[in-house]
């Protein structure tokens, strides 16, 4: 039997919508104002991370919630956290950080944190300030929710 379970966390960082090589205008006319500003805005994020695995037949748990807090947190805090996403965290460095792209990187560096764990993350969940929101699967591609 699997079973699943979700955290949230939340996290603020700055990014800047405007691709390498593309012009202010290009940029603006994509993204919008999120194309503005030497260094971009701040945002305010709050992703859910959704885990599957068995249960542990000794602790009746999938994971011990701590211990998801413990290495979903050294992740965030590390590389997303009040950083300059576009330049503290590549990838972003060469790719805009859209919310679907911010989702999917999270996704990916939350994984190889599990690494060897039963407790497997399948999904990122990732909520911006506004409206807009992502998801990212592990099966899949990233899902843009406006």
């Amino acid at each position: 039997m699997y079973i699943t379970l979700n955290r949230r966390f939340e996290f603020c960082a700055s990014r800047l919508l405007r691709p390498s090589g593309w012009s202010d205008e290009q940029a603006q006319a994509w993204y919008g104002n999120d194309a503005l500003g030497q260094y971009g805005q701040g945002r305010n994020y709050t992703a859910f991370f959704i885990f599957t695995g068995q249960i542990d037949k000794s602790t009746g748990m999938l994971v011990n919630l701590s211990e998801i807090k413990q290495r979903v947190r050294r992740v965030i805090e590390d590389r997303f956290d009040h950083k300059n996403l576009n330049i503290d965290t590549p990838p972003f460095d060469k790719k805009p950080p859209t919310v679907e792209m911010v989702a999917r990187q999270l996704l990916e560096e939350v994984t190889q944190a599990f690494e060897g764990h039963p407790a497997r993350p399948v999904a990122c969940h990732l909520q911006e300030t506004g409206s807009l929101a992502a998801s990212a699967f592990a099966d899949s591609d990233s899902e843009l929710h406006l």
